[in-house]
């Protein structure tokens, strides 16, 4: 899958700060796949906050029943 952030080609992201949120989540494991280290505490809470995020920063789907 690629994203590609013009108009009307590949995924369109609406909302970046959900996006980033859960790429805040993501980043202990992104930074034991290339050696750095954190503790259980330190990435307990990193995680913890990017979860926090994306929860504060999703909006519920508006359904047209047309």
């Amino acid at each position: 899958m690629s994203i590609d952030y013009s108009k009307g080609n590949g995924v369109e992201i609406r909302d970046w700060k959900t996006t980033a949120s859960a790429a805040v989540a993501a980043l202990p494991g992104l930074l034991s796949i290339f050696g750095i280290t954190l503790t259980q505490e330190q990435a307990s809470a990193i995680f913890t906050v990017g979860v926090f995020l994306i929860g504060f920063f999703a909006r519920d789907i508006k359904k047209n029943n047309d």
